[in-house]
């Protein structure tokens, strides 16, 4: 009898004892729990300034280099504004001596002499406007040029709007004063004296 109260007493301390242990156990690992939730929401917060700062710091760059291309690109569009200005300039222009508004005997019998006296020998084809041919003519060139007599032979081309075409007869020797040829070889120092007075261009802009 007595044994049995002994042993049941020994089973009750055991259950107590394991009892004692398992609430530790759970206590211990409620409390590791809760220490890895506080880190983690301390981490997650972290993270989450982390990231709002890096956000921020990415729209004050963006928001920088912006303003800083601000200067660059409103150039860039005021020299576009003036470029297509100038080429409206110049097709205007160009439009305006291939309708002929600039034609005369003077002018041809001019801008031939000044094709003439950069070209060695005094044998020539000249090519004229249609119309450009008169009477005259050649003795004008040939005051105007100061070579003497010369021989020249005259062609018409309907292509050519205004101006004159000189070659030599041997066809070594070739020059363009067109209306066209002349608005292209001038187009420079023109373009550069009407930028400086267009708006948003410079003074003494070169071409």
């Amino acid at each position: 009898m007595e044994e049995n109260e002994n042993a049941e007493a020994l089973v009750g301390e055991i259950k107590a004892m394991a009892g004692r242990e398992s609430a530790g156990i759970v206590a211990r690992a409620e409390a590791e729990a809760a220490g890895l939730l506080a880190s983690a929401e301390s981490e997650a917060e972290r993270e989450g300034r982390a990231r709002v700062e890096a956000a921020r710091a990415a729209a004050a760059q963006r928001s920088f280099m912006l303003l800083s291309a601000l200067p660059l690109e409103t150039d860039r569009l005021r020299a576009a504004r003036l470029e297509s200005l100038l080429s409206a300039v110049k097709e205007k222009a160009a439009a305006r001596l291939a309708g002929g508004e600039c034609r005369g005997g003077t002018v041809t019998a001019a801008l031939a002499a000044e094709a003439l006296r950069g070209m060695e020998g005094n044998a020539f084809v000249l090519t004229l406007p249609p119309g450009g041919l008169r009477e005259g003519l050649q003795a004008e060139i040939e005051k105007s040029c100061g070579k003497g007599a010369l021989t020249l032979a005259f062609q018409e081309d309907g292509a050519l709007a205004g101006g004159v075409i000189a070659r030599d007869t041997a066809g070594r020797q070739y020059w363009d004063n067109s209306f066209r040829a002349r608005l292209e070889r001038f187009w420079p120092e023109l373009r550069g004296r009407l930028a400086a007075g267009l708006p948003g261009g410079k003074k003494n802009e070169q071409a």
